[in-house]
């Protein structure tokens, strides 16, 4: 909502997220998996998106996962 409501007051929208993950979840109890946070907001419309993670393995597995996403150009991982 923010990201579309301010598109054409702010020229730079950034997306900022900490501790970013896979990009996957594993729901405890039912092993199911969902999209994580990431993947639901890549496709919004920020500038720029920036994720973070701590783990080599998790941040791998996000890029490999944004790579598929029109907006994967926009993002940054560290």
């Amino acid at each position: 909502m923010f990201a579309t409501g301010m598109k054409f007051k702010w020229k730079s929208r950034v997306y900022l997220e900490l501790f970013s993950g896979p990009g996957r979840c594993v729901i405890r109890n039912s092993s199911k998996e969902e999209l994580g946070s990431p993947l639901k907001v890549i496709d919004h419309e920020f500038t720029k998106f920036i994720f973070t993670e701590i783990s080599l393995f998790a941040a791998e597995a996000l890029a490999k996962r944004l790579e598929t996403f029109g907006n994967a150009s926009l993002a940054e991982i560290v």
